[in-house]
């Protein structure tokens, strides 16, 4: 069985949305969508890419400047945007396709997908490598300026200080719930210090923040300063600001998985 025959059964029964094949050996298989998967093919089968064939399920500009520069022997695909379409044919790929369309869209949003848009952008692969690696290196995460930083009027220089490193995307105020409180600080439940935390956190108002950038988790932490202000750098946030352990101002979350699991208990 010709590569891109045996790619294109694989592609089409075992639920995949990427397979590559050379010399009758399946090199690469992905589930996941986007560009990701195509761009850690590229980084990790770099050498064993050329000459081969392969499926994929949709294919934008980004894709085909990948399999272009990997050399790539065969494409077939179901789905491909024109800017694809427009690459590939000045090159010696021999591709097919199902359906061409004017771009790839975003599977969450009607709009453009984020790495299609970012692609119209660049005209080499060495640009465009390096716009996905800036892309796919974003995180987010949530912060909370706490009670004791509202109430002494401290929110605008605070904001100003993660304004100039990252990007804020979303912002309110709020005056949290006894519910909510008990959410955020779940992991905490069987403290002796439960309690006051509930309280201190509930007293008044919260300004939540879902702040955007690369490593943004960690780097948030380091400009939040250690939970304890007697510990923390003199130019962090706590370091400045903090009153105690507790009333320390500010909250990052530490993980991704945090981060995402207190957006949606501040956000929804």
């Amino acid at each position: 069985m010709k590569d891109i025959e045996l790619a294109k059964q694989i592609l089409n029964n075992d639920n995949k949305t990427i397979v590559i094949v050379k010399d009758g050996k399946v090199i690469f298989t992905s589930e996941n969508k986007g560009i990701k998967p195509v761009y850690e093919a590229f980084n990790e089968l770099k050498d064993e890419l050329k000459g081969s064939s392969v499926s994929d399920k949709v294919v934008g500009k980004a894709a085909s400047m990948i399999y272009k520069h990997a050399y790539i022997k065969e494409l077939s695909t179901k789905l491909i945007s024109q800017n694809a379409v427009d690459i590939l044919k000045n090159t010696s790929i021999v591709f097919e396709y199902q359906k061409l369309v004017s771009y790839i869209k975003n599977r969450e949003q009607s709009g453009m997908c984020p790495i299609e848009a970012l692609s119209l952008d660049v005209n080499n692969i060495d640009e465009l490598l390096s716009k996905i690696s800036d892309f796919l290196g974003k995180e987010r995460t949530l912060v909370l300026i706490k009670p004791d930083a509202i109430e002494r009027k401290l929110m605008g220089e605070i904001i100003s200080v993660y304004e100039k490193n990252f990007n804020i995307t979303d912002l309110k105020m709020i005056k949290p719930s006894v519910e909510i409180a008990e959410k955020h600080y779940y992991e905490h439940r069987d403290k002796p210090f439960f309690n006051e935390l509930i309280s201190y956190i509930i007293r008044g108002n919260v300004c939540a923040l879902i702040i955007e950038g690369k490593n943004v988790i960690e780097r948030v932490r380091k400009i939040n300063g250690a939970t304890d202000p007697k510990n923390a750098e003199p130019d962090s946030i706590r370091g400045k600001f903090a009153l105690s352990k507790q009333e320390n101002s500010v909250h990052g979350s530490d993980s991704k998985e945090s981060a995402e699991r207190e957006i949606k208990i501040w956000f929804g």
